[in-house]
């Protein structure tokens, strides 16, 4: 519960800094990275509600079931935040002689960082979890096959998230979705979700290196 409350207290920090720069800059459209940083915090909601149940006598089949694929279906929304990079361009940070001396363009930068930061560093803490969580109930074999898998479906969302413009809960419309990655698959969708199925791999193995102990 500590865990909640600390990163609650992040989340609404997070949100009061965006208002101040959002009213600052008359941005108010880039409050939707708070969105986005609650969005990749709920996998790791997710995976500690499943490491309860599997804790719990009573546990049932449906539930660890329902919580795995929840946290799967949303664990992208950690590493797409990557993307959220991409909003730098709005600002103008060279000058003639420089660099701005503009210090919203400069918190902007900050505020899209941290976001970024933030998130992907909640999701690859969901990800270690879910990891030690597969390691005890499965073993080594499916644990590390669990995460290659992971990574390139998380590859795949990004692409679907950040060029198709599809969003988690989309899942619900599968007839939609998939019509539309099947007219629009290209070499290109190939590519980019290999290249950020190894940022997600890349980062997980980074993290993991850093916080685990043998």
């Amino acid at each position: 519960m500590k865990l909640y409350k600390k990163l609650g207290i992040c989340l609404l920090s997070y949100l009061i800094f965006g208002l101040i720069i959002t009213l600052g800059t008359s941005r108010i459209g880039y409050l939707f990275l708070v969105w986005n940083v609650f969005l990749a915090y709920l996998p790791l909601l997710f995976v500690r509600l499943l490491g309860r149940h599997l804790a719990c006598d009573t546990r049932k089949k449906p539930v660890v079931a329902g919580l795995a694929v929840l946290w799967l279906l949303f664990f992208p929304n950690a590493p797409y935040m990557i993307t959220d990079l991409i909003y730098f361009s709005n600002a103008s940070y060279f000058v003639k002689n420089g660099y701005t001396t503009s210090v919203l363009a400069w918190a902007m930068l900050v505020f899209i960082g941290f976001g970024a930061l933030f998130g992907i560093l909640m999701g690859l803490k969901s990800f270690y979890e879910m990891h030690q969580i597969i390691l005890r109930h499965k073993g080594k074999k499916i644990a590390y096959a669990a995460i290659i898998v992971t990574s390139l479906l998380s590859g795949f969302a990004i692409y679907i998230g950040r060029i198709l413009r599809f969003n988690s809960w989309d899942i619900l419309h599968p007839i939609t979705l998939l019509t539309r990655i099947q007219h629009q698959f290209t070499s290109f969708s190939l590519s980019f979700s290999l290249l950020f199925a190894l940022f997600t791999l890349g980062s997980y193995a980074v993290y993991y290196t850093l916080v685990h102990k043998d």
